[in-house]
Parts: C-alpha cells; structure tokens; sequence
C-alpha cells in the first residue's frame, strides 16, 4: 500500500503539471530530496523524511531504503566486472551515489567501454531499476554529431532527469562535441517540447553511455576529452559464471533496498 500511495501521489502532481497554471519549473526543485518507495532521502543528512506533497516532487523511485539491508549478491557481481580491483569498485559505487544527487561537480560523461560479455549493461539496468523516475534512457543520435537541429526537442525530457543512459554509439559514431561541451558546462541549454515554447533549464543529469568500443569526438578539443570519463569494462565473465542478464536481475531486485 505504501509504494501504490507513493507512486499515487506522483501520478496527481503529474496530472497537475498539465492543467494547472505553475511552471514545470517549479516541480522538482528540491534538489537534496531523493524520493524512494518508503520516504525522502536528505542526501545532505543520509535521514529519511516522510512525502509530503508540498515538495512538489513527480518523480519517485521504487525501491525502498533499508540501512540494514544486504547485498552479497550484487557485491560478488562487482567483483567479478572489475576483477577485484578496489580502485574501480570504488569508483563504480560512487558513481551511484553521485547519480543520486544534482550536482555536477564532476563536469563530465561517464562512458562504460568494453566487448561484451563484461557486465556494463547489467550496472547499467541496475542504476535504472535504482533511480527510478529520475533516470531517462535517450536515443544514442540524440549525442551525435548528426543533429542539426538548431532548438532541440529531444533534450527537452531531460530537463529534471539526474541519470540520462545510452548505449552503442554504432561503429562510425561519433559523438556532438559541442553539445557535450553544453551540457557539461554548468550553463542554461535551450530546447522545447513538440508544438511548444522554447525554454531554457541547466541540465544536472549524470550522462553515461555503455558502449563497446572508445567513441571519437567531432573536434580534436583536449578540454573536451579532458570532461570524458573512459570506465573500461575489460573482463570477460567466464563461461562457468556466466548468467543470463534476466536471472542476475531478478537476484539484485531483492537486494536493491540494500543496494
């Protein structure tokens, strides 16, 4: 009843988005609050509040937080993707608390490279199942440097997103430098819904693609390399470990409250 109650509320304040006079701007705003199946999350106190519509938030995860809770299984499979190597589990499990929150400190894309077979995608699935209404999966030509769009509409849904995913570039993709510049920058990007008015948002979102070979850059720009952060993937899972993506998934869905 509690998570239907939750996802009730969001669904109303959607609904409200669309027939009230308030700007979509004033929906989401707290950018501290991080709403989970059983409560707020303070990230700057790691303190669970209760909802309360008066934050105006649509967006909601539907995992609940468990302080207590374990996650043996989803440990053993950082392990196994990083060959216990500490540095990058580390970096892998800040990652996600990094995705949590708006800040883009980092001013960078996350780009997971690797042949198959390495785990990226599961991470990834796992992050989506995580984060919930906060994450939004994008075409890959929506970073590209295909577009010509000179106001983007397809940028437009990730306005409150915190998590934006994509996979394979294709073999001769080649990634919009501009545009990475733009939304790593800090600065307004202005875009707009179909049939709609152009608006401006700063995007806070944490981009990460999950590709299988390094991606080039439209320009030869070292600044630009220098937002790119490659994550190699280069372990190939043994095939006396190997386990369809369906089962692993089904095992950290009863570990997520402690994920």
């Amino acid at each position: 009843m509690l998570l239907s109650r939750t996802r009730m509320m969001c669904l109303l304040l959607q609904i409200q988005k669309l027939f009230m006079k308030k700007s979509f701007n004033d929906y989401n705003t707290e950018d501290y609050l991080f709403s989970c199946a059983n409560g707020l999350i303070d990230l700057k106190t790691g303190k669970l509040l209760n909802h309360d519509p008066k934050y105006l938030l649509t967006q909601t995860s539907n995992v609940e937080l468990n302080p207590e809770g374990t996650c043996n299984n989803f440990l053993s499979f950082l392990d196994d993707i990083t060959n216990s190597d500490e540095k990058l589990k580390d970096y892998l499990q800040k990652l996600v608390g990094y995705c949590l929150t708006v800040s883009i400190t980092e001013r960078a894309v996350f780009i997971f490279y690797g042949h198959g077979r390495n785990g990226k995608s599961t991470f990834l699935r796992i992050l989506h199942e995580l984060m919930g209404d906060y994450t939004k999966a994008v075409n890959t030509q929506t970073f590209t440097d295909k577009r010509s769009d000179s106001v983007r509409n397809d940028l437009a849904s990730l306005h409150d997103a915190r998590l934006v995913a994509t996979s394979e570039l294709g073999r001769n993709g080649v990634l919009d430098a501009t545009l990475i510049k733009e939304l790593t920058g800090g600065d307004p990007i202005t875009c707009r819904f179909l049939y709609r008015e152009n608006f401006s948002f700063i995007p806070k979102f944490k981009l990460i693609m999950a590709v299988n070979q390094r991606p080039s850059l439209s320009v030869r720009d070292q600044a630009i390399w220098d937002r790119i952060h490659l994550i190699p993937f280069v372990v190939r899972i043994a095939d006396d470990k190997l386990v369809a993506q369906e089962q692993l998934l089904a095992l950290f869905h009863l570990e997520m409250s402690g994920i």
